[in-house]
């Protein structure tokens, strides 16, 4: 059944009115223009996740808190690595490596837009979604790129090319790092999203860290409005070059994981 204009009117007021108000709470006051282009995001997942595989998260309440405020509530704690990031260029180089639905990538492009983002992700019907997402918001310096870290990581158009890549729920902690810090540049970070398991996987990957010449700097719990949920950002810094046999490929990073020898 078609919604009459008046009940879809109302009902895109009450979703960017919730999501103001909750963005609010963690110090992030979003213009009507990006109030719009969240709602826009949401409608065209919504839509799109009727003939693909997108997300389990459809409910407009969920996705405000799950799928947006989730990817941007680490950004006000984060401004004194980003203003060193922001000395050396004036557009940061942003890439999500596996990106999916473009989480955490998109609501990072809303929220800053003077952010270059590049989306990468190995499914195409999702950078076909992606694309379309782009060009409907619109997004510029803003690209979606179908292809396997594993090897895209190896080309000089992305090794060592960016000032900070984000990954949210690509894999556990070794390969993450493995799939992830070839793309940043040397003094740049990398962040990632991780639930409250991730200190028992953290344990026991110290090693890739050292191989892959990165550190972690901090840990940052992150909260999420009206949710009991328990989230962290752990935010690596990339010390020096990674060594060139990395990323491995035929997915040897994830059967066997970086380790102390």
């Amino acid at each position: 059944m078609m919604k009459t204009n008046k009940v879809a009117k109302e009902e895109a007021e009450t979703f960017k009115g919730t999501l103001c108000a909750r963005a609010q709470k963690i110090g992030l006051h979003l213009s009507s223009r990006q109030l719009q282009q969240f709602y826009v995001f949401a409608q065209l997942l919504v839509s799109f996740n009727e003939r693909m595989n997108l997300t389990t998260i459809t409910e407009p309440d969920d996705i405000i808190s799950l799928h947006f405020l989730d990817s941007v509530a680490v950004w006000p704690e984060l401004a004194g690595e980003l203003r060193a990031l922001t000395l050396q260029t004036p557009h940061l180089q942003v890439a999500d490596i596996g990106t999916g639905a473009g989480f955490p990538g998109i609501p990072l492009k809303i929220l800053v837009p003077q952010l270059s983002l590049t989306l990468i992700d190995g499914t195409r019907k999702k950078i076909h979604f992606l694309d379309h997402v782009i060009h409907t918001l619109p997004l510029n310096r803003a690209q979606a790129i179908h292809g396997r870290a594993e090897e895209l990581a190896h080309s000089a158009v992305h090794r060592g090319q960016y000032d900070l890549v984000v990954a949210r729920g690509l894999a556990p902690w070794a390969p993450l790092m493995e799939y992830v810090l070839p793309f940043v540049r040397e003094g740049g970070l990398c962040l990632a999203y991780k639930g409250p398991g991730f200190r028992e996987e953290f344990q026991a990957a110290h090693a890739a860290l050292n191989i892959l010449n990165a550190d972690v700097e901090r840990i940052i719990p992150v909260i999420v409005p009206d949710r009991d949920l328990q989230r962290f950002v752990v935010v690596i810094r990339k010390r020096g070059r990674t060594p060139r046999r990395y990323p491995r490929g035929q997915g040897l990073p994830r059967r066997q994981p970086l380790m102390k020898r």
